[in-house]
């Protein structure tokens, strides 16, 4: 199965000899496939838009949230890491980088956040490692003195490991937001540039919350972007409050 239909996909798919090769693509890519989804519908997030693809295999289902389990091996791994660095099991998780320098919130911002947790008393705030994004984490540990924990950067079972070890996660749009919200680790996404309708297929989950600011140039699609108001306006202090009112929700009583 082809998800995204480029060359290298269909190359793929055309040499793998499989009886069954599903996906879509231009003429003649195309050709490399004997089993072809129809055309999705407007409005469609990524996650059904992929559904729809399976859809010459599967059949059509109704939407359901992924889910998924850390191993048991990851998560004790995890709670030693945590408990080395003198830290407990009321973390909250925060990454801090983006694939584009357009869906980061500022460093800065990220900063006063992990002071507010601090001053709460109530949890920790810990910022995972993250690969090409070790000079973006230094500056973090500058502007805060040094008064941060930063986690090397792990494989995935480690980090789904880790995540499961937290009380939730702040992120920007990324990967790693869809593997938390598997995990069912309540998270906080905050969105820039991109399009929660497709990005962000959560909608009624009790463990998700999406913070994104009003902007009538989304989606620019830029990875770079001269005046990034859509996050820089994201007021730390709200996020804050979101994230104690997502933590309370879950949590309960």
């Amino acid at each position: 199965v082809a998800l995204f239909g480029n060359p290298r996909s269909a190359w793929i798919a055309g040499l793998s000899g499989a009886a069954m090769r599903v996906g879509r693509g231009k003429f003649p890519r195309s050709l490399a496939y004997n089993l072809r989804p129809g055309p999705g519908e407007a409005g469609d997030s990524a996650l059904m838009h992929h559904l729809r693809t399976l859809e010459p295999v599967i059949g059509r289902r109704p939407r359901s949230l992924p889910v998924l389990a850390a191993p048991e091996t990851e998560r004790r791994a995890a709670k030693r890491m945590l408990e080395d660095r003198g830290l407990g099991d009321s973390c909250i998780a925060i990454l801090t980088g983006a694939t584009h320098a357009s869906k980061e919130w500022p460093e800065s911002a990220f900063v006063r956040l992990a002071a507010q947790i601090r001053m709460d008393g109530r949890y920790r705030p810990v910022f995972l490692g993250q690969p090409g994004k070790r000079d973006r984490l230094e500056r973090i540990r500058a502007l805060s003195n040094s008064q941060v924990v930063i986690l090397p950067e792990l494989e995935l079972k480690a980090l789904m490991g880790l995540l499961a070890s937290c009380r939730a996660l702040v992120c920007c749009d990324g990967g790693i937001m869809h593997l938390a919200l598997a995990l069912g680790l309540p998270t906080l996404a905050l969105f820039g540039p991109t399009e929660p309708e497709i990005w962000f297929p959560y909608e009624g989950a009790n463990h998700a919350e999406l913070l994104v600011q009003p902007a009538d140039c989304r989606p620019c699609h830029r990875h770079v972007c001269d005046d990034p108001f859509c996050l820089e306006d994201l007021d730390p202090e709200q996020v804050f409050r979101r994230l104690l009112a997502l933590l309370e929700r879950t949590e309960g009583p």
